[in-house]
């Protein structure tokens, strides 16, 4: 256990937005519907999708802030990958009849082990920063 008075913890379970080398799970679904290839998407694992951009935001701000101590652990917002997806699909109007629903066990390229629920709560997020957690919507619309 660790004792920090001018510290904070930010935490994330999967991280979305712009990237000049790597594909995201947004550019991979988009990708894909955009050529009509089908695609599988797990509708039985639940995640918190945080843009990148959103999450550096609050991270400047908790930084700026963290002399105040306050403690927030959870900085995301919860959803479930399969509604992601298709939000994804209406956001870039692309084809959501190209998702398919799958479950976890069926995957058989996810090579690291994952619960089934990692999403986060952003109650103490929302109440203390100026700087809000976007759902998706928001951003997606970035």
């Amino acid at each position: 256990m660790v004792h920090c008075k001018k510290c904070a913890v930010l935490r994330a379970s999967v991280l979305y937005g712009r990237h000049p080398t790597k594909q995201d799970f947004v550019t991979w679904i988009i990708n894909k519907l955009n050529k009509g290839q089908e695609i599988s998407v797990v509708d039985d694992h639940f995640n918190t999708p945080t843009l990148a951009e959103n999450l550096a935001r609050m991270a400047l701000e908790v930084g700026s802030r963290v002399f105040r101590v306050f403690t927030i652990r959870q900085v995301v917002r919860e959803s479930a990958v399969m509604i992601l997806a298709r939000k994804i699909a209406e956001v870039f109007r692309l084809d959501a009849s190209l998702i398919n629903p799958v479950k976890m066990g069926e995957l058989k390229d996810w090579i690291a082990k994952r619960p089934r629920d990692s999403s986060l709560n952003t109650q103490k997020a929302q109440g203390k920063l100026r700087i809000k957690p976007l759902n998706i919507n928001e951003g997606l619309a970035n």
